[in-house]
């Protein structure tokens, strides 16, 4: 399969096992966040999801009782993970699942081509946005050049708006600590809206 493509599966009988494979060519110097499940928490049945690298060596896993989320290192050349999903307990419903694999690049942030790069960049001692994936809240971390209100924003998979923080950024160093308990497990997009600037970076909610 490919990255940032959501696909549709099926566990068809208590001993079907499904098998995907993710191909990283090139070097690479990312995350990679596997997602079962949808937005809203919601699998067909309770499966379990399980990440492997290119020699079948397990290297991360979820089995809970929403949506599975599995973040794994990405640094490397010409990489290849193996994905396995299955029924916990020999449960299963007849019906697709949604399953997608993100790359998250270590690198900044995008931004819009007409924004003036310095109002707003991420500050370059800290990760812009940790920890990721997240449970029960997400600290962010930028410079800001002059005082003013900031708009966070946290938008779903289908660019709805899911949460809105005003803050009140200073000159130099900020860092927010960003609840979201309150928000249901899946990947989200934290954006940052200054002026013309739109300054984006995708986060996984797993619990």
């Amino acid at each position: 399969i490919g990255t940032g493509i959501p696909i549709s599966a099926g566990i068809s009988s208590a001993t079907d096992v499904d098998w995907f494979k993710i191909e990283i060519p090139g070097n690479s110097n990312a995350s990679l966040t596997i997602l079962l499940g949808d937005i809203y928490g919601n699998l067909p049945s309770e499966y379990d999801l399980y990440v492997y690298n290119k020699n079948l060596v397990l290297i991360g896993s979820s089995a809970t009782t929403a949506t599975e989320a599995v973040t794994v290192n990405a640094r490397g050349k010409n990489l290849r993970f193996y994905i396995k999903v299955v029924s916990e307990n020999g449960t299963y419903v007849p019906q697709c699942y949604p399953l997608v694999a993100e790359i998250s690049e270590s690198s900044r942030p995008t931004v819009s081509a007409s924004a003036p790069i310095n109002e707003v960049h991420e500050e370059k001692s800290k990760a812009l946005l940790y920890p990721n994936p997240a449970s029960e809240f997400v600290y962010l971390n930028f410079n800001s050049p002059k005082e003013g209100l900031i708009n966070i924003q946290i938008v779903n998979s289908i660019g709805q708006l899911v949460k809105q923080i005003p803050v009140n950024a200073i000159n130099g160093h900020n860092q927010f600590k960003i609840q979201v308990a309150d928000i249901r497990p899946g990947m989200y997009i934290l954006r940052i809206k200054k002026g013309d600037l739109i300054l984006t970076r995708k986060f996984v909610i797993a619990r």
